[in-house]
This record gives C-alpha cells, structure tokens and sequence, in this order.
C-alpha cells in the first residue's frame, strides 16, 4: 500500500462520516417536526459521538501526513509536543462568559453574537495561543473552537437549549438561574 492509499483511505472514511452525520441530522429535525424530542435529544448526543470520532479521524490523517513527511518526531503527540499549563485558556474558563453573554442578550442569541461578546468579555485572558487558527479551520481561532465545545458541554449539563434552530444559542430556564446567579456575584 502506498502512503497516498492510506490519505485516500481517511478522505474516504471521513466523507462516509459526513454522510452519516447529514443522516442523522435530518433524523433529528424529523424527530423535532414530529414532537419526538427526547429522540431528538439521543440524536443530538449520537452525533455528538460521531463528531468527537470524525475530529480524531481528521487528527489521524494529518498525522499520517506528517509522519510521511517526516515531521513528527519521536516522543510527540500530533507532531507537538504537550502544551504548558497557560498556554491556553481552559475549556471550562469560557462557561461563566458564555452564559453571561447569552444572559446579556435576552436568553437567545445568534452564535456569532455571543461568541463577539464572549471575546469581549474574555479578552484580558486569551492567550496569544488562543488567538492562533486551529489546524482544522485556517480561518477559526482556536478560543472560538474553544468557546464552542465549551457550550457543547454546557448543553449538556441542560444550562443550554439543543432545541433551537441552527446557529441560535439560548439558554434554558436552568441556564438562565444560573447566568442570573453568576452576574450577581460579578
């Protein structure tokens, strides 16, 4: 097998990814047309899943790219080595400006609204690390990326709607509770 094989071999993988990502997708606002919201929620969760795998699909392939190029070196991870504790601002640093934000826009916003907020407001803590374009997206800084798993979790946690339209962030009346708590400490 050549070493092109193998890249052709993850560019296949991952477009079947993408496909039974849009499959699930349209099963979910099935679901959601349908009132059939918990199934709508185990979806959301499922491809949740899938995404987490297909991010570490993607890392593999650019691995494979690098240790073919011979740019990885031995005892790295990803061809770099571990990040010092500073470096970047931690995923859970962002939960309180997330749902401040959202607070501060009336519970529901589009995302890109509450990610200009979130930057506004975490300014003084993001890291020139932070401001760097993940690998994956030339045109993402990594704080936005960070921001985004970041409001993953915190929908998980059942602070954050997953019934909205996509693009729209809005807090639950749990998420709201706790906003209206955090900015009554600030």
């Amino acid at each position: 097998m050549r070493s092109n094989d193998v890249v052709e071999a993850f560019h296949f993988l991952i477009e079947e990814i993408d496909r039974l990502l849009n499959a699930k997708h349209d099963e979910i606002s099935k679901a959601i047309e349908k009132g059939e919201y918990d199934k709508a929620k185990a979806l959301t969760e499922k491809c949740s899943q899938i995404n987490d795998f297909k991010e570490r699909v993607v890392n593999l392939k650019r691995d494979w790219k690098r240790f073919e190029s011979g740019k990885v070196k031995p005892g790295t991870i990803s061809g770099r080595r571990r990040l010092k504790k500073g470096v970047k601002t931690p995923q859970p640093a962002y939960r309180d400006a997330i749902l401040v934000s959202l607070l501060e826009l009336g519970t529901s916003a589009k995302a890109k609204e509450v990610l200009e907020l979130v930057c506004e407001k975490m300014k003084d803590q993001l890291t020139p690390f932070d401001l760097e374009a993940i690998e994956s997206n030339p045109k993402e800084p990594r704080w936005r990326n960070t921001a985004m798993w970041c409001r993953n979790d915190l929908a998980n946690e059942g602070l954050i709607s997953r019934d909205t339209p996509k693009g729209i962030w809005a807090l639950t009346d749990k998420g709201r509770a706790e906003a209206e708590k955090i900015r009554a400490i600030r």
